[in-house]
């Protein structure tokens, strides 16, 4: 039976991978993901999610008062990538300096449940150009109940969508 998982204050700096480089979670192993004030610092994903990569339906997942800072991906999330999550909370974090083809923040990919982002500030992410891409810093796609809530974005770089770019595809 899958337990709980809490990460509180940890640093993750400099770290490399293919994606998750920090961390990297399937939520079918665990039934609650607790990431609080926590710090994500230079990582870098050769795909997706430099700090973060959350894939899976089951579990709650809170990410509360953390900072991440100066990530890259190659590809999406150059902080989170989140695809098929259970519930996911992002509240209180800051977001700079992040860099990714799509998503330079936040890439969420296909969900059916809940996801709230609020009280979050989102500052000098941008984007690697390319033919392809959309270059926001939020890229959703087909995310389901999605609220954002009092967050801050200032001075961000994309192409489409700069701040937030949502689609929803059948």
């Amino acid at each position: 039976m899958p337990g709980d998982l809490t990460i509180v204050r940890c640093v993750f700096y400099n770290n490399n991978a293919l994606e998750g480089s920090s961390i990297y979670y399937l939520e079918t192993a665990v039934k609650t993901f607790i990431l609080k004030s926590s710090s994500f610092y230079q990582n870098i994903a050769l795909e997706n999610g430099a700090a973060l990569f959350i894939s899976g339906s089951t579990a709650n997942s809170l990410i509360e008062n953390c900072v991440f800072i100066n990530n890259t991906s190659l590809n999406g999330g150059g902080a989170i990538y989140l695809q098929l999550p259970g519930n996911v909370t992002i509240t209180g974090c800051i977001f700079s300096i992040n860099n990714a083809l799509d998503g330079s923040t936040l890439y969420y990919e296909e969900s059916f449940n809940t996801t709230i982002i609020q009280n979050c500030n989102f500052t000098n992410n941008s984007f690697q150009q390319n033919d392809n891409n959309f270059g926001s810093v939020i890229f959703l796609s087909n995310p389901g109940n999605l609220s954002i809530i009092h967050n801050n974005f200032e001075n961000n770089k994309g192409i489409l969508g700069t701040c937030i770019y949502y689609s929803e595809t059948s």
